[in-house]
C-alpha cells in the first residue's frame, strides 16, 4: 500500500462523495481478530461547505491523493473525470484500478478549515448520535442516514476481514425506589447484524461516580440476558435487579470497541423547562427525583448559533429551592442560541431556546 508524502500529510483531506472504497474496506465494528488493522469503527461523515473550492490554499486531486495529479486552479478541477469519481456499481476487472482510484479523488486544505463551514455531522445510527448528544449536547447538524455508508452494512461482504456489525439503537430505563433511588434498569441494545456466536463480544463496564471503573466481578448473575435465538435476531436484551445509586457511567463495549456511554445521574431530573421571560430573563425550571441533587455541582454553559461557549455559570443548589427549583439568569440576548445544564459534569438537559 502507498503511503502519502509529508505535504498530504499535512493537508486537510476531503472526499467529494460517499461511500469511497477506503470507507468500505475499513468501516466495523470488524471482527474481533482484525480489530487491530486498519479500522475505522464509528464513521461520522463531516458535511462542508461548498464554498471550500473556492478557498486560497485549496488544491485538488483527481484521484487519491497518495498517488495522483493535483492541480490548485479552475481548469485542472473542471477537467477531472467527474464521471468515475462519482461512479456508482460493478465494473470490469480491467478498469478496476482507475476507478476506485478516482472514486477517492480529494480536496486538500494546506490550512486548517474553521468549522464555520461545517453544515452537517452525519451519524450511521442513531446509537452513534445518541451518544454525541449525551457528551456534546443537542446539534441542529446532527442528523442519521445509514444509506450514505457502506453497503456491506446490508449485504455481507465477500472477506471475511471486511465483515462489520454494531449496534444501530438502543434503549435504557431506569426503575426507583419510594425515595427516588434507582433501583433497577433495563437496556435493550438492537444491532444492525444478527449476533453470531463467537464473533461479537458485547461487555458492559460500569464507572462511580467518581469515574473508577466498578469490579463487576463481585456480582454474582450481575444480569438476565435475554439471549434467545441470538443467531437469528440483533435484538439483546440486559436487565438486573440491583440498587445502582453510586453508579456514574454505563459503558457498552463491542469487540473492545466503546459504543455507548449512558450517565445515570443525568436521570435525576424528574422534568425540565426552559423559558424566556423576557429578552433578559431565561429561566430553567427544574423538577428532581430526589434531594441527592444538593450533593452535586451544578453549571449551566450557553452556546451561540456557532456553537460556541459564550457564558458559562455555577449553580448553588442553594438556589435551586427544594426539589422543584427555578434558576433565573439575567443576562440573555439574542446571542443566546443554546442551554447545556451540568451536574458533576454530566451534560443533563441540552435544549435549544
Amino acid at each position: 500500500m502507498e503511503k502519502a508524502d509529508d505535504y498530504v500529510h499535512k493537508c486537510v483531506r476531503f472526499y467529494y462523495r460517499e461511500k469511497t472504497p477506503t470507507l468500505y474496506k475499513n468501516e466495523g465494528i470488524k471482527l474481533l481478530k482484525y480489530c487491530n488493522s486498519i479500522h475505522i469503527p464509528i464513521p461520522v461523515y463531516l458535511l462542508f461547505d461548498e464554498e471550500l473550492l473556492c478557498l486560497k490554499n485549496t488544491v485538488f486531486t483527481n484521484g487519491n491523493a497518495t498517488n495522483s495529479e493535483r492541480g490548485c486552479n479552475y481548469n485542472f478541477f473542471s477537467n477531472m473525470d467527474w464521471d468515475t469519481i462519482f461512479h456508482r456499481g460493478p465494473f470490469e476487472m480491467c478498469d478496476r484500478d482507475y476507478i476506485v482510484n478516482r472514486r477517492q479523488a480529494e480536496l486538500l486544505s494546506e490550512n486548517p478549515v474553521p468549522l464555520k463551514y461545517l453544515k452537517k455531522i452525519i451519524f450511521r445510527c442513531e446509537a452513534d448520535k445518541k451518544r454525541a448528544i449525551n457528551l456534546f449536547g443537542k446539534d441542529k447538524r446532527y442528523m442519521v442516514d445509514i444509506n450514505l455508508f457502506s453497503d456491506k452494512n446490508f449485504t455481507p461482504p465477500k472477506n471475511e476481514e471486511d465483515e462489520n456489525n454494531f449496534i444501530n439503537d438502543y434503549s435504557i430505563e431506569y426503575t426507583y425506589d419510594s425515595d427516588g433511588n434507582r433501583n433497577n434498569f433495563n437496556l435493550s441494545l438492537n444491532f444492525q447484524k444478527y449476533l453470531i456466536k463467537d464473533k461479537y463480544l458485547t461487555e458492559i463496564k460500569v464507572k462511580d461516580i467518581n469515574k473508577k471503573y466498578i469490579d463487576l466481578s463481585k456480582y454474582k448473575n450481575l444480569f438476565i440476558v435475554n439471549k434467545e435465538s441470538m443467531e437469528i435476531t440483533p435484538n439483546l436484551l440486559l436487565r438486573r435487579l440491583l440498587k445502582i445509586k453510586e453508579w456514574g457511567k454505563i459503558e457498552i463495549w463491542v469487540n473492545n470497541v466503546l459504543c455507548i456511554e449512558e450517565f445515570p445521574l443525568k436521570d435525576i431530573i424528574k422534568e425540565y423547562r426552559i423559558d424566556k421571560e423576557s429578552e433578559e430573563t431565561l429561566a430553567i425550571h427544574l423538577k428532581f427525583r430526589n434531594s441527592s441533587f444538593k450533593n452535586y455541582a451544578h453549571r449551566v454553559k450557553i452556546f451561540n448559533s456557532n456553537n460556541e461557549c459564550i457564558y458559562t455559570i455555577g449553580v448553588s443548589p442553594e438556589d435551586l429551592k427544594g426539589l422543584e427549583g427555578v434558576l433565573k439568569t439575567k443576562n440573555c440576548n439574542d446571542s443566546w442560541n443554546k442551554v447545556n445544564y451540568y451536574i458533576n459534569d454530566v451534560l443533563c438537559i441540552s435544549e435549544y431556546i
